[in-house]
């Protein structure tokens, strides 16, 4: 799902060994991020489920968010007072959005995210943020930048740092700070020793034309819906040809299918009218039963499907279904297990990315199809209502289920670069 670029490592249930809320997942996850000295209430969890996520990490020391969008209350009576309302949230994007906005207040903050406080301690004043990283103290601004622009260019050592440019230090870091902590954040940069007093062992360097908040704010079109459609009164079955692209899908099934015929020496021709049929009788088949796929063409009052009869002779069916093909065979990548279906996985992924814009919540998560045949990709899975077939990976919407891509699971690769998490 190309998500790995984003974290600097990911730990699961399958590379732990167990799952949560066992403390020695959390553990393993200090053990993994390799900061040396890191305490459990330096770490944060961010999670959706009460018990295993949230009072997990709560349980081994950890601070800890709820995205769950119950109501705070309705979840401190099922699972106690241990849930903070402070830390639940109804999505990512809440969150995120209350911690940029200013929404959440100093206090809330630093209850979330940084060792104990009191509360007398903050003023709504200007500040910055003091952070550590790579020999280098950074200092950022939140709140309005045009005092900034009457404080000297630099600050030398030694000397006293002006009250608008108090310093506090970031959560769980050991830089300088002030006997009075205030909020907000900052764009010169520090570097030198560290003080604890206002007398700031460092030199500071300002750039008068640094602007933080200049950033150009785009709404982006979050599910809105991309198809290419004027008329709005379309029926199901149009706009399911528009999603799945079914024109391009159909020219690519024709292809393959007369390809791999010709490859075998025998003739064979399929118009697109007759592959939507053929489709279409295959959808039928899935919701409606017989014994034997022949008994669709019966001529028995009780077995007959006049819909199925009348629309596609049952020779030509089975001539289709036994041409149907989606790859070349000289030409296809023999070491992908799933090279047989990999140009179909491919298409849809595209066309339902192509009918849709990403949504704000998504979620991964296994998905399983039905199938008690031979193949070496067939997994079996005691505790699933499915318990014999193969197993997809799908990425959709959190809200509607709207798939935007999946992938097949073909077996645990011989010399993996990353573990199961990783991959996905």
């Amino acid at each position: 799902m190309k998500l790995f670029q984003y974290f600097d490592f990911v730990i699961g249930s399958y590379e732990a060994g167990c799952t949560k809320p066992d403390p020695e997942i959390f553990i393993k996850a200090m053990e993994a991020s390799k900061f040396q000295d890191l305490q459990p209430d330096e770490c944060l969890h961010i999670g959706n489920t009460p018990r295993h996520d949230y009072l997990g990490a709560r349980g081994v020391g950890w601070r800890s968010a709820l995205i769950n969008e119950r109501d705070a209350k309705d979840l401190k009576a099922k699972y106690g007072q241990d849930i903070d309302e402070k830390h639940v949230f109804p999505s990512l994007y809440e969150l995120h959005k209350k911690i940029t906005s200013g929404e959440m207040s100093a206090l809330a903050l630093e209850d979330l995210f940084c060792q104990d406080h009191h509360e007398e301690d903050y003023e709504e004043v200007e500040i910055f943020y003091l952070d550590e990283s790579d020999d280098e103290l950074l200092l950022r601004i939140i709140e309005d930048q045009e005092s900034l622009n009457d404080i000297d260019c630099c600050v030398e050592q030694g000397d006293e740092v002006p009250e608008e440019a108090a310093l506090i230090p970031l959560p769980n870091r050991n830089a300088a700070s002030t006997s009075r902590k205030r909020k907000v954040t900052g764009g010169p940069k520090i570097s030198g020793s560290k003080d604890q007093s206002k007398k700031v062992d460092a030199k500071v360097s300002w750039d008068r034309n640094y602007h933080p908040d200049s950033r150009e704010i785009v709404e982006f079109p979050y599910s809105d819906v991309k198809l290419n459609i004027e008329n709005d009164n379309l029926s199901p079955f149009q706009v399911f040809l528009e999603t799945v692209c079914f024109m391009e899908l159909s020219i690519l099934v024709r292809d393959q299918s007369e390809l791999y015929m010709r490859q075998k020496g025998i003739s064979f021709c399929m118009t697109d009218d007759e592959f939507r049929i053929f489709i279409g009788i295959n959808f039928l088949m899935g919701y409606h039963h017989l014994p034997k796929q022949r008994d669709y063409w019966s001529t028995d009052p009780d077995m007959n499907v006049p819909f199925v009869a009348n629309a596609m002779t049952r020779r030509r069916y089975e001539e289709i279904r036994a041409a149907l093909h989606f790859v070349d065979n000289e030409t296809a990548d023999r070491n992908d297990r799933a090279y047989k279906v990999r140009p179909i996985i491919d298409h849809f992924n595209s066309a339902f990315q192509k009918a849709r814009e990403p949504s704000k919540t998504q979620a991964i998560d296994e998905h399983m199809i039905k199938f008690k045949g031979r193949s070496k990709m067939k997994q079996y899975m005691k505790d699933k209502p499915i318990k014999w077939g193969f197993k997809l990976w799908c990425r959709c919407d959190s809200l509607t289920g709207f798939l935007y891509e999946c992938d097949i699971y073909v077996g645990k690769k011989s010399s993996p670069d990353f573990g199961l998490g990783e991959s996905i």
